[in-house]
């Protein structure tokens, strides 16, 4: 998943719905396996940014690229109205699956 560039743990641990905790011991691993690099934020010198080291980048690329390609060729085969019918049922879809999850934890 690219991010746009360097991110914050915090920002990870948001986008994956993990705990910041996680979310810390998934960098580490990922870190130490020389898949992800952390460093400082120059805004903020007390922040740890978190990017991708650039093979990472192109294998995540080259791994994803025949996806992205063969979904944007199947996303031409339908309407715009049928586009549309289709994003409001998998906002919907998701809402319902987040409600759920929400629930699920809840009863811990």
């Amino acid at each position: 998943m690219h991010l746009g560039g360097p991110v914050s743990a915090g920002a990870i641990s948001a986008a994956v719905e993990l705990s910041p905790a996680a979310t810390t011991e998934a960098v580490q691993r990922l870190v130490a396996r020389g898949l992800l690099v952390r460093g400082v934020d120059p805004a903020d010198r007390r922040r740890a940014l978190i990017s991708l080291v650039p093979e990472t980048a192109e294998r995540l690329d080259a791994l994803y690229a025949p996806i992205h390609t063969a979904g944007v060729a199947l996303l031409h085969d339908y309407t715009d109205a049928e586009l549309i019918l289709i994003a409001g049922f998998l906002d919907r879809g998701r809402a319902l699956q987040l409600d759920a999850a929400a629930r699920i934890r809840a009863v811990r």
